[in-house]
């Protein structure tokens, strides 16, 4: 959207000429804040709005016409623009990744990408700008190193150091010419090739090579111990076990090869490999790590589970034995592998065995579960043991303290108790060894109620296992259904993935050519068969669409109403039994002033549709609660007897009512977010179906759950666009119940400027006079004040002793004679 309201004529004002060049290009502008004690890269305004919608020029203008107020920034994922970044610790690994593209036969494309959009941060970093074809993928790192003694002894306290990294959808990059002033280094961003309007246009294939070039510099970490052999043998003093017979005397080509897997090309240490039914590009590499040879694979198109590392027996487990170790280990004695060991009574430092079949099971050696130096009969090996073996069926959420299983579709939340995972817990025990005395009597122990209660709480902090409740349902494009994981934005149905940490399902899975004769009746009969009536149709299709996503972006509180017997119950009845888990439903006169409810609000984390219902004509909103629950900022909330949690809604919450709530203030904010939609169409007593909503579900769901995914799709690539009768209604509840603009055009004149004034207590008598005449409850002086000065302009002044207001005249007679004061 642009506007006539700025010379847009050339300027010396780089980070203003710049801003309109980036939005001119499709993207969105967002002004930040210089860097001060409260850190740097802060944007100066509320941004969400712009990670779906740009500002406009006049906007754009406002934000940066002064020099050196504010530095730029531009949202990854509006105009499908996505950052890569090379961070500074890694950029001399630059020639390298030129070198992997000149021999992965990607030399022009990655020329082509170095010389359309590129710039260098103020820690030293690369920033590469590409414009992907289809929706842009969200934040991911691409590669990271083991942190190094180093990197400890410069103040870094992880485990890991990131190499390379995306930003994209939902994210922000500062960009060039913003000043050193921006940045607590002192040091600007700075354009090193190209622009905005230069940015490359990638394929998904290119944009998978480019992004897999990046990604060949990782290197795994690995486990703080030096690997035991594998698989164990408990006590074992000598000999050589057939998994390190086979480690030490087979190549990668013999163990990859057969399966299809090719070499694409090698350097002095690496080997890169290329996964079968691929001509082209990096799928995996070898020899990267200093202190094994592991494969560690990229794509997710292998039965190998990307970004693990494995061993050479872990992949021979994998592609011959379906992940079972000790089948694979059976099997390599039985060809003549490993050399009888000698048993021994004395020995107390063992590794773990393990029992795992799953297929994608990695090497059983991971950076949590060290061998060599853990003792076998603890509370600790019994929980790293469990970790092992459901390192991908069982995860931990700390904030809430509970477990939850994946049971191949979701992850399902365990009660307090422990549920299920107290099952595998007890699954694990059963296993253990009863070679001697002293593992019968481990055993015994581990299987009893305090060895299960024991094994699970030092599991609880594993931090494969661990997770928390923000992460949970947590992209908001993705609804997870029973057939697969339905991409909202696309349209895509995907398989489920453990990694989506999906908890919530729907009750179907969508289909387009399900035929609904009934619904489509039902929404005729309650719409109406008109043009206006098929705008409010397609209105409410898009909204409950977007109430079945994750964002919470457009701050709306839609509000059905109308007389019983007109659709709504129906309407919402489907909708939420439709959506599962996704839906639920807030208690009576949830957002009704008086009800303090945390338990209520915690319920919320994760939520989509929030169905409100049935208010009473003497119900009034709590203002302050609408806003904080439909305004799109993070949400403290607690569960009965629990900590306080922080969450970012995923909710729309929808209102459902035959009587409008009272509103006191009603303020801009308010009626920005409420939307009243009016259900005028009462179905007579001998027509109406009371098994209508029941008969939908159970006949037509996979067709009307495609109806609603198409909202969705409308609402997240198109918008959503209010009908103007919806605006009319609205327009007309907002006359009727904000009795403040009824009080400004009954007793106030507003305007005249400075030289024109009122008492503030001739104000305040005129206002709680009105307000006992129209049986309206005032509000307070100070809240008078505050909506005045917003509504009419006016200033508050004091002259003489006595505070005035500015561009107002009392126009009612003067209850309070102030003229001799």
């Amino acid at each position: 959207m642009t506007t006539t309201g700025h010379d847009t004529t050339p300027t010396t004002n780089s980070v203003l000429a710049a801003a309109l060049t980036a939005h001119a290009t499709g993207y969105s502008p967002i002004p930040i804040r210089p860097a001060d004690t409260n850190g740097d890269k802060r944007p100066a305004v509320p941004w969400k709005p712009y990670q779906t919608t740009p500002a406009t020029t006049d906007q754009i203008h406002t934000w940066f016409d002064q020099p050196g107020r504010y530095g730029l920034a531009v949202a990854t994922g509006v105009g499908n623009l996505l950052m890569i970044e090379l961070e500074g610790r890694a950029t001399s690994h630059l020639a390298d990744l030129t070198t992997t593209a000149n021999n992965n036969g990607a030399s022009a494309l990655w020329t082509r990408v170095l010389t359309g959009w590129l710039e260098s941060s103020p820690s030293g970093g690369i920033h590469v700008y590409v414009r992907t074809t289809s929706p842009t993928p969200g934040n991911e790192k691409l590669a990271t190193r083991p942190a190094t003694q180093e990197d400890h002894a410069d103040g870094y306290q992880g485990r890991t150091v990131t190499l390379a990294e995306t930003r994209g959808q939902g994210g922000y990059t500062v960009i060039a010419p913003t000043p050193g002033t921006f940045h607590h280094t002192g040091r600007p961003w700075t354009l090193l090739a190209g622009g905005p309007t230069t940015t490359p246009t990638l394929t998904d294939d290119e944009l998978t090579t480019v992004l897999d070039l990046f990604r060949s510099l990782h290197t795994p970490t690995q486990p703080p111990t030096p690997p035991a052999p594998t698989p164990p043998a408990a006590g074992t003093k000598e000999g050589t076990t057939p998994g390190d017979s086979y480690e030490a005397t087979t190549t990668w080509p013999q163990i990859l090869t057969p399966h299809g897997w090719r070499i694409h090309h090698e350097d002095a240490t690496t080997t890169y490999w290329t996964r079968p039914g691929k001509t082209t590009g990096i799928s995996a590499t070898t020899g990267h790590a200093d202190d094994r040879d592991r494969l560690y694979v990229f794509t997710t198109s292998t039965d190998f589970q990307p970004e693990t590392p494995y061993t050479k027996l872990g992949a021979y487990a994998l592609l011959n034995h379906g992940g079972d170790m000790h089948a694979a280990a059976r099997h390599l004695a039985h060809q003549g592998y490993g050399e009888p060991a000698r048993m021994s009574t004395d020995t107390t430092v063992i590794d773990l065995p393990t029992r795992n079949t799953t297929q994608n099971n990695p090497d059983p050696e991971t950076p949590h579960t060290p061998t060599a130096t853990t003792l076998l009969h603890t509370d600790d090996a019994n929980a790293l043991l469990l970790a092992r073996q459901h390192t991908t069926t069982l995860r931990h959420i700390t904030d809430r303290g509970r477990w939850a299983t994946w049971d191949g579709t979701r992850w399902r939340i365990q009660p307090t108790t422990g549920g299920l995972a107290r099952e595998l817990a007890k699954t694990t025990a059963r296993n253990l060894p009863e070679n001697n005395k002293t593992a019968q009597s481990h055993k015994k122990y581990s299987l009893s109620a305090k060895g299960i209660t024991a094994m699970l709480t030092q599991a609880a902090t594993i931090p494969d296992l661990t997770t928390t409740t923000d992460l949970l349902d947590a992209n908001p494009d993705l609804l997870n259904t029973p057939d697969g994981t339905l991409n909202l934005r696309t349209g895509t149905l995907n398989p489920h993935d453990p990694q989506d940490l999906c908890t919530r399902i729907t009750t179907t899975t969508p289909d387009p050519t399900h035929p609904t004769p009934m619904w489509d009746t039902f929404l005729t009969q309650t719409f109406g068969d008109t043009p206006q009536g098929h705008e409010v149709r397609d209105y409410v299709q898009t909204l409950l669409g977007y109430a079945a996503t994750g964002h919470s972006n457009l701050h709306l509180l839609p509000f059905l109403h109308g007389a019983g017997a007109n659709g709504k119950s129906v309407l919402l009845d489907v909708t939420t039994t439709l959506l599962g888990d996704y839906a639920t439903t807030a208690p009576a006169a949830f957002l009704m002033a008086g009800r303090q409810d945390d338990s209520a609000i915690a319920s919320l984390a994760g939520a989509r549709l929030v169905v409100a219902s049935e208010v009473n004509i003497t119900d009034r909103f709590d203002e302050a609660k609408v806003k904080t629950l439909t305004g799109g900022d993070r949400i403290t909330a607690r569960y009965l007897y629990h900590d306080y949690f922080t969450f970012t809604p995923s909710h729309t919450i929808i209102l459902m009512g035959n009587s409008q709530p009272r509103i006191t203030q009603g303020g801009v904010s308010l009626w920005r977010r409420l939307r009243l939609i009016d259900f005028p169409n009462t179905v007579p007593a001998d027509r109406r179906d009371p098994d209508l909503a029941h008969r939908i579900i159970t006949q037509e769901a996979p067709g009307v759950l495609a109806w609603i995914a198409t909202g969705a799709r409308t609402a997240l690539t198109q918008g959503i666009t209010t009908p103007t009768s919806v605006e009319q209604a609205t327009a007309s509840y907002a006359v009727e119940e904000d009795h403040l603009t009824r009080f400004i055009a009954d007793c106030l004149t507003v305007g005249g400027g400075d030289q024109t004034r009122a008492h503030s207590s001739q104000v305040i008598v005129a206002y709680r006079a009105w307000c006992a005449n129209e049986g309206e409850t005032p509000m307070s002086p100070q809240a008078l004040g505050r909506e005045l000065r917003t509504r009419t302009g006016t200033r508050t002044i004091s002259s003489h002793g006595r505070r005035f207001y500015t561009g107002l005249t009392v126009t009612t007679p003067d209850p309070l004679d102030l003229t001799t004061i």
